[in-house]
C-alpha cells in the first residue's frame, strides 16, 4: 500500500536484488543460502544469466535450464560454455561448466 511506504528513506546506494550479471548469483547467495547452493536455476539471456547459470548451482545435483531462443545464441552459450571448462580444467577444478543442462526452446514451454 503506498501510505505505507512513506516512512521509507531513499539511499543512493543500490541493494540487492541485483538482477543482472553476477547480480543474480549474489543474490542466490545472500537471499537464498549461502552453502547450500539450488538445485536448478534457468535463464534466457546470454552473459546477463551465464554468471548465474555456470556459477550457481550444485555441480552434482543441480540442473541448469537455458531457455534458446535463436540458434545463434545456443552457439555462443555453447562456446562460453566450452571457455569455462578450459578455466576450470586449467586451476586444476572439476570441470562442470558443460554438465547438467536442460535446453529447451521457449516453444516447447509454452
Amino acid at each position: 500500500m503506498p501510505e505505507n511506504n512513506q516512512q521509507l528513506t531513499i539511499t543512493p546506494y543500490i541493494v540487492n536484488p541485483m538482477t543482472w550479471f553476477e547480480g543474480k548469483a549474489g543474490s542466490i547467495l545472500g537471499y537464498i543460502d549461502q552453502w547450500r547452493k539450488p538445485i536448478l536455476v534457468g535463464g534466457d539471456t546470454l552473459y546477463s544469466d551465464t554468471y548465474m547459470l555456470l556459477n550457481s548451482t550444485d555441480p552434482q545435483h543441480g540442473k541448469k535450464l537455458w531457455i534458446g531462443r535463436k540458434a545463434e545464441t545456443q552457439q555462443k552459450l555453447q562456446l562460453l560454455q566450452q571457455q569455462a571448462v578450459k578455466q576450470q580444467q586449467a586451476l586444476g577444478q572439476p570441470a562442470t561448466a558443460d554438465k547438467n543442462w536442460i535446453v529447451v526452446t521457449q516453444q516447447e514451454l509454452q
